[in-house]
């Protein structure tokens, strides 16, 4: 048992795959049914990625595109970004943002409020501050401070060069960060369509191989995660069991909500179970007994 429990630990070091008995099954295809969640490759993980790991915290070159504000009480990016959400309208049917959104006061976001930045707020809230060439934007496309910052003098950044030479200055905000982001959010809101075409489809991969070739190019290899090549299995997913509406895992999660929500008394080792199966029979029991007396009183 212990030699089967190495070699099933090898082979997965080297796979990356663990054996299942479905693999038995002669029409079990583990490629193709092995199925990609889309809210967690979407939301949890490209928007995080390019928003927080990349913009808010740096990426691996520690490079901040959206800063907070310093203390001595200049206003930075984060501090723009604010007062518009404080101004914006989101439509009832997205979740709203935190005020506080990019800094340790907002608190982590949920797949929900990470929707509502890819494909309606972030697109609106980008244009302020990543427009293309700056002797295009004008004083109205971009606030001051942010205008200040987009027209700083590349910084130099990372070390010597292998012939003694000084690295060559980079800019804080390369020049195609705001196109490349509206076509991962182009992207994200063509696949999150409750009705897909095939041309559908195959406009978003067409995108998505632009926004990941830019990508690269902007940001680099080392902030290049497993997720980015997961998306490219997403069309394909959908062509079998139809748009993400119908098995992305929002629906789990809200369940798993619900079940946090019960007391569970510290419970371990199989008793969790049985205080589960008590607390949802007393829900019910009390939903029953409201809905009886409501009934009772509208007869009266």
């Amino acid at each position: 048992m212990e030699n089967q429990t190495a070699q099933a630990s090898k082979y997965f070091d080297k796979h990356g795959a663990r054996w299942s008995e479905f693999n038995r099954l002669p029409y079990f295809d583990p490629i193709a049914m092995g199925v990609i969640d889309p809210m967690h490759t979407f939301l949890q993980g490209l928007m995080k990625t390019q928003w927080y790991h990349n913009w808010v915290l740096g990426g691996k070159d520690k490079v901040r595109v959206l800063r907070a504000g310093t203390e001595a009480g200049a206003r930075r990016e984060l501090d723009e970004i604010h007062a518009m959400l404080a101004t914006f309208e989101m439509p009832v049917s997205y979740a709203r943002l935190p005020s506080q959104v990019g800094e340790p006061a907002g608190g982590s976001l949920t797949s929900d409020e990470w929707r509502a930045l890819a494909v309606l707020y972030g697109p609106a809230a980008v244009r302020a501050f990543l427009l293309l060439p700056v002797p295009a934007l004008t004083i109205r496309q971009i606030p001051p401070v942010l205008l200040k910052a987009a027209r700083e003098q590349p910084a130099t950044r990372g070390r010597s060069q292998a012939d003694g030479r000084a690295p060559v200055p980079k800019p804080r905000v390369h020049p195609n960060a705001a196109s490349n982001y509206l076509k991962l959010a182009a992207v994200l809101k063509i696949f999150m369509r409750r009705e897909l075409l095939e041309p559908e489809l195959e406009r978003a991969r067409g995108l998505y191989l632009e926004y990941f070739e830019e990508y690269h190019q902007i940001y680099g290899a080392q902030n290049v995660t497993p997720t980015f090549h997961w998306v490219t299995h997403m069309g394909d997913q959908v062509r079998r069991y139809g748009p993400v509406h119908g098995f992305w895992t929002f629906l789990f999660e809200r369940l798993n909500k619900v079940l946090k929500t019960c007391q569970t008394n510290g419970h371990k080792g199989g008793a969790v179970e049985l205080t589960f199966a008590r607390e949802f029979k007393r829900e019910m029991v009390l939903v029953r007994m409201v809905s009886t007396v409501l009934s009772h009183c509208s007869l009266c």
